[in-house]
């Protein structure tokens, strides 16, 4: 992060660049976060999951513009806090991959649990074999 001090060195073409892709990333991330409020009301409506198919086009690049120029615009309070902002709703970032993914594993291993205790209870072993 450049000091807030160290901003006016910096040529003011690469101010305007740094301000420029930091919207660029901004934009992507509230796209990403439009992209999510979507698809809880599609879920709201009691439409089936299977048929909301508006994938994120640039997942994780909002995140990583906005990281990146925060690099040279993190000592302005106001790009902190927008920029952090950004990043937190940004659902096509790296860190709801992360926690996306263990969410997903213990769904499915719940959902395995309760389909092996359903086939328990018709006749045959939770293993699906004959007793």
């Amino acid at each position: 992060m450049i000091p807030a001090g160290d901003l006016n060195a910096v040529p003011e073409v690469l101010l305007w660049l740094a301000w420029a892709v930091f919207c660029l990333g901004g934009f992507i991330c509230l796209v990403n976060f439009r992209i999510f409020l979507g698809w809880v009301v599609h879920r709201l409506r009691k439409d089936p999951p299977e048929s909301y198919r508006t994938p994120s086009a640039i997942p994780i690049l909002g995140s990583l513009l906005v990281v990146l120029m925060l690099r040279t615009l993190g000592s302005i309070p106001v790009a902190k806090a927008i920029g952090i902002g950004l990043i937190v709703i940004d659902m096509g970032g790296i860190h709801w991959l992360l926690l996306g993914i263990p969410y997903a594993v213990f769904k499915s291993m719940g959902k395995r649990r309760r389909e092996r205790r359903a086939g328990a209870g018709s006749g045959e072993g939770g293993d699906g074999y004959p007793p």
